[in-house]
């Protein structure tokens, strides 16, 4: 009878106090958990936020230095000293309207509100925009500011009116000096006025990504109040007033001197997260900002789910709880009355024992000759109870020769009461069988507490068979010993007398004439015969009758050794002495066993050999198992590893990160990870290494222990830290035992626990195995003795055990264990061991294939072993995967075949490397080739594998896919490329501008100076194939300017200032190159110069030509002009004009070919070749400058 368990009958109000606790404890995980998710949230977003902030400075300070640029070459034009002195305007070189047109031209290219000039006193000359009287005082502030200074100034923002509604208006004054005297004396300032958010606006507006809150803004401090100088998303920048003192404002924690990441209320009261920073050299702060609840949007719904998730744990351990302390109420009543009825029934179980158990033939008649009572031995001899049934089928079952004898003892007994009637018959047994029964009949019906007639009977087929057996015996044995699949045969003196069928086969012979009467020594191998003739001895000598096996050597007929287990006893054959071998051929078990040892051995080889630390973690942080390769990785023996915790072995800024995903994982929300973090070695070295850590669990999901995996990615981190920072690439798993395991109560010897390697080879679940006794998996005979060793005070360890498996099979075990304290018991820790491989080998060797197979197929990344010459032997399932090849597949290749060409000899490098002991471990960036063609990065780290010799006899692989990291970094250097390219187009696009006002100038002079025009044509023309190059270089995606529009608009200026049209030959879409940034204006100048000499010393210049011939190696330019040379020697440079002397200079070193000569017609002809590195090809597509 089962007692309930004492921890049911505890009272209730411990049962609460408990659960109380542990929902107390559930939900401050789940607290702790959430806070370190929105901290790290958090710190993401702000990380963020400061890269736009920093971005959004950085654009703020170009266009305050592009805007002092603009001011200073503006303020060079000769008119404006001029003006700002007084001249009258009547008097000025180029007229009244000249300089109020030019101004009106400065404010509309640069979208100014209002361009003025001030004189020295501050007073308005001249203006172009409207602007107020608050504005204009402003504006003359800010010229005395700049005249004073001698430099260009930014004024503090201001507000004014314009109509009726408020602007923010800043103003940029630079000194205007009168370059006439010689001391060129300040004589104005030139003010530029505009609106700030018209020019920050666009730019400042952009967010990265969409968002509801996203803003970033700009503000300056002005006497203790906050001016709003760019648009904000949720409020008028005008309007709005706010103190620099608010404590928790962030704009105002900027203009008090904050930077980087802060969290405060914004301008609508609204909790963010923002971004801080002053732009350099200014009084202005730049803001990025994110609501808080926006950021915090995506963790409050994780948060929603997880806490219900938790509350219904919850709940349902209080219901589980209340309902335990129930039952156990209910048990112990039960208990009290099934005892009561246990104490009463007791007496009549003990008398029912002794008929049960008795192997005599008990059956009671009534007087309808009904069978009222028959005892298990019936059953158990007749293959049926009986009860019930009439005398008829007990009749049914005697021998038809024997019921006469039968019916008439059962009448003498009816007749004579109390007398027994003895008698003999034959009786059909269960098994179809004729048992021989001594039996009586004795009729009771007089004795009222029996009422019955009884029928006793005992089987005594047994002494009437014994001779019969005995006759049959020397048959049976014959029988035996020709039928046995084990080799037996009987020797003396050396001579074998008899064998059998299997002794024929063993020593392949023809027929048993061919062993019987032959030496004995010569079935057994000479390096044997010692041992053999020791232990014939032993049995000759009459000291022992029986000797246990052993494994010798004996020889067939035709010269083949087999390995056989031999046991031999002492007979008698014909009543003379002889020996009587068994011999057992043990040859598949032997090379089965060694198979298996090499699959083991293959397997630590891959552990101790790996390339990769390798380390076994338990839930406490501290380590179980480390492999070399972690040891030499940080320098300590795994002596001094063993033990300790891997917080001793991590920089401290690290720790945090790991500890929290060692934390998640066991609380069972990750099942992986992969970090990337730094170790502190023994000697204080910091190395940087990829960790990937797996979750080893139970089948209740409990977490057991971590593996981890390392990669020493120092050397890789050194080279490329800024890439590797931001990489965390989840790497390997492991697997747990590979032996079961449990632990069991040595009171009730009850399982507590089994692993899953348990479960596997037993074939029970976890909870049959949970309800079960070590008793279940014993067969009935070992049970007693089990009982005893397990209370015994020595035992044995390695002692091997029969075991039974759910489906019946039996193994054999050897059991090494260890007595420890589980859940406040007293129990046991068995290790066990499936030693039944000595008989069935290959199954054990599939099993151990299977298991390496399953740590390969497990790991998150392709592990490859090859072979010396680099042919693959095992493949896991990652690799496969990665490659698309089946594991069939990729055995029939080797590494070089799915290895990019251009990869090939960068692989061969690293394994030389790694064959002359160079390095011990090798990493290699480089790419496979996939079954469907394409091809993707890994980063391959290689180890070898060596004999104990240090003989080279294969290699490990690990791969890892990097392909996504390296299309990151592609699109992170592509984005630079591009604001490279911004910028540069932007800064082209000014000296354009600057280059062509300059031009317009010397063409404004050659109208109104004309004895001057040659001179200054020459210098427009140069100036302005100067600024072409920069107009197409800030239009295309790169600084290459199209060669097809360089000259084209080289033609088209000087026709334009020549009135000349020059012919032009060029294929429209068939010539495809570009002129190299460095050689666009040198290249400019040659062009503008040829050109410019064709039309000035040529006999027509309205015959003046250029024609332009392209190939897939290079272009021609061929300029033709009527006219002679004479007396010219470019190659010398004699003869050369001032025109001729600059081209010569202008020419690059190479890619260029120049002849200027006279041809057959009568015209002078111009050929310059041009090809790389002076051209370069131009992409089919075509980039539009955002300028």
């Amino acid at each position: 009878m089962t007692m309930p368990s004492p921890l049911r009958t505890l009272a209730g109000n411990w049962l609460a106090g408990a659960f109380l606790l542990l929902a107390a404890g559930i939900g401050a995980l789940w607290y702790s958990a959430l806070s370190a998710y929105e901290a790290a949230v958090l710190r993401e977003r702000g990380r963020e936020l400061q890269a736009t902030a920093e971005l959004k400075i950085e654009f703020i300070r170009f266009w305050l230095e592009e805007r002092r640029s603009d001011a200073l070459v503006q303020s060079n034009r000769p008119l404006l000293a001029i003006a700002a002195t007084g001249m009258d305007a009547g008097a000025w070189p180029y007229g009244p309207e000249a300089l109020p047109n030019q101004l009106e031209q400065i404010r509309k290219e640069y979208g100014y509100e209002a361009v003025l000039l001030l004189d020295r006193q501050g007073n308005r000359r001249f203006g172009a925009g409207k602007i107020g009287e608050d504005a204009l005082a402003a504006a003359a502030k800010a010229a005395r500011a700049a005249m004073e200074t001698g430099q260009t100034a930014i004024s503090r923002a201001y507000h004014s009116e314009a109509g009726q509604q408020q602007h923010i208006d800043i103003d940029i004054a630079t000194p205007v000096a009168d370059g006439r005297r010689p001391d060129a004396p300040i004589v104005g300032a030139l003010v530029f006025h505009l609106d700030p958010k018209t020019h920050l606006d666009p730019f400042l507006r952009r967010w990265p990504a969409p968002s509801e809150s996203g803003e970033t803004f700009l503000v300056e401090r002005t006497n203790g109040e906050l001016t709003y100088l760019s648009s904000l998303r949720h409020a008028d920048a005008e309007k709005l007033k706010r103190h620099a003192g608010e404590s928790s404002l962030p704009a105002a924690m900027a203009a008090r001197g904050g930077h980087g990441i802060t969290e405060g209320i914004d301008y609508r009261g609204v909790p963010v997260l923002a971004a801080v920073g002053q732009v350099p050299d200014m009084p202005w702060f730049v803001v990025s900002k994110l609501d808080r609840e926006e950021i915090l949007a995506p963790v409050r719904r994780e948060a929603l789910w997880s806490g219900t998730l938790a509350s219904l744990l919850v709940m349902a351990l209080g219901l589980a709880m209340l309902a335990w302390h129930r039952r156990g109420q209910s048990e112990l009543a039960l208990t009290q009355q099934e005892s009561t009825k246990a104490a009463l029934a007791a007496s009549e179980t003990r008398l029912r024992k002794l008929i049960d158990n008795a192997w005599d033939l008990l059956v009671l008649f009534d007087r309808g000759m009904r069978i009222v009572y028959a005892s298990p031995s019936v059953e158990h001899q007749l293959g049926r109870s009986l009860f019930g049934e009439t005398i008829a089928s007990g009749t049914a079952l005697v021998h038809p020769e024997d019921v006469g004898r039968v019916e008439d003892a059962r009448k003498e007994a009816l007749a004579h009461p109390g007398t027994p009637r003895h008698f003999e018959h034959r009786l059909r047994g269960r098994y179809d069988h004729w048992m021989i029964v001594e039996a009586s009949f004795t009729n009771f019906f007089d004795d009222p507490d029996i009422a019955a007639l009884s029928y006793v009977g005992r089987d005594v087929s047994g002494r009437r068979w014994a001779e019969h057996a005995l006759r049959e015996s020397e048959e049976r044995y014959r029988f035996l010993f020709k039928l046995s699949p084990d080799a037996v045969f009987v020797h003396w003196n050396n001579v074998v007398l008899y064998t059998n069928d299997a002794a024929v086969r063993l020593f392949r012979a023809e027929s048993e004439r061919d062993l019987v009467g032959r030496d004995w020594h010569g079935l057994v191998a000479p390096e044997d015969w010692p041992k053999a003739e020791q232990r014939g001895a032993r049995l000759a000598g009459g000291g022992e009758i029986f000797l246990q096996p052993a494994e010798m050597h004996y020889r067939a007929l035709d010269g083949e050794v087999i390995e056989v287990e031999a046991a031999a006893a002492r007979i008698e054959v014909d009543g003379k002495p002889a020996i009587m071998s068994v011999v057992r051929d043990i040859s598949e078990r032997k090379r089965a066993e060694a198979a298996l040892r090499a699959s083991e051995a293959r397997l630590q080889a891959i552990i101790e050999h790996a390339p990769l630390g390798i380390a076994i973690v338990d839930a406490k942080g501290r380590y179980v198992m480390v492999n070399p390769a972690q040891c030499q990785m940080l320098g300590y023996s795994e002596a001094e590893l063993l033990g300790r915790s891997f917080r001793d072995f991590t920089q401290s800024e690290d720790a945090d990160q790991n500890e929290k995903m060692a934390l998640e994982m066991l609380e069972g929300r990750l099942d992986h990870f992969t970090l990337e973090k730094r170790y502190l070695r023994k000697d204080g070295q910091q190395i940087w290494v990829v960790l990937s850590v797996g979750a080893v669990r139970d089948d209740e999901g409990q977490l057991r222990y971590f593996v981890g995996l390392l990669q020493d990615t120092t050397e890789r981190k050194r080279m490329a830290q800024s890439l590797i920072e931001s990489e965390a690439r989840y790497r390997f798993l492991f697997e747990s035992s590979p032996l079961p395991m449990w632990v069991f109560d040595t009171d009730t010897l009850a399982f507590l626990e089994v692993n899953q390697t348990a479960i596997d080879q037993y074939g029970y679940a976890r909870e049959e195995f949970l309800a079960m006794t070590v008793r279940d998996i014993r067969p009935p005979e070992e049970v007693a003795e089990l009982e005893q060793v397990v209370k015994a005070d020595v035992r044995k360890q390695g002692r091997i055990w029969t075991h039974r498996r759910k489906d019946g099979s039996l193994i054999k075990a050897a059991i090494w264990f260890q007595d420890v304290d589980f859940l406040d018991r007293p129990a046991r820790m068995i290790l066990a061991e499936n030693v039944t491989a000595r008989v069935e080998a290959e199954q054990a060797l599939a099993e151990s294939e299977a298991r390496l197979r399953a740590i390969f197929d497990s790991a998150p990344v392709g592990i490859a072993i090859a072979d010396a010459a680099g042919r693959y032997l095992m493949v896991n399932r990652a690799q496969c995967e990665m490659l698309g090849y089946s594991e069939a597949e990729l055995l029939q290749q080797t590494y070089a075949d799915i290895t990019h060409p251009d990869d090939v000899q960068a692989n061969l490098d690293l394994g030389a490397r790694l064959q002359g002991g160079e390095i011990s471990v090798g990493s290699i960036e480089k790419r496979y080739v996939r079954k469907d063609g394409t091809s993707f990065w890994v980063l391959l780290t290689i180890g070898l594998v060596r004999t104990a010799e240090g003989d080279v006899v294969g290699s490990v692989g690990v791969a890892q896919d990097i392909t996504e990291r390296r299309e990151a970094e592609a699109r992170r250097l592509e984005y630079a490329r591009q604001q490279r390219d911004t910028l540069v187009r932007e800064v082209h696009h000014r000296i354009k501008n600057h280059l062509q006002g300059l031009a317009g100038l010397l063409r404004q002079h050659m109208h109104e100076q004309p004895g001057l025009a040659p001179v200054l044509q020459k210098f427009a023309a140069q100036i302005n194939a100067i600024s072409i190059v920069h107009g197409l270089q800030g239009r295309a995606e790169k600084g290459d300017a199209s060669l097809r529009s360089l000259a084209a608009e080289i033609v088209a200026f000087l026709g334009s200032i020549t009135g000349t049209q020059i012919g032009l030959a060029c294929p429209g879409g068939g010539c495809l190159w570009a002129v190299a940034e460095a050689e666009a204006v040198p290249l400019a100048l040659i062009l503008n110069e040829l050109l410019t000499n064709a039309l000035r010393h040529g006999t027509d210049k309205t015959r003046v030509s250029l024609s332009i011939e392209c190939d897939e190696s290079r272009a021609r330019l061929v300029i033709r002009n009527p006219g002679r040379l004479d007396g010219l020697d470019f190659a010398g440079g004699k003869g050369l004009g001032t025109g001729l002397s600059l081209i010569r200079s202008l020419l690059p070193p190479a890619g260029v070919a120049f002849r200027l000569e006279n041809a057959e017609d009568g015209w002078i002809e111009t050929r310059l070749e041009l090809g790389p590195p002076v051209l370069l090809p131009i992409p089919q597509v075509q980039v539009v400058s955002l300028r």
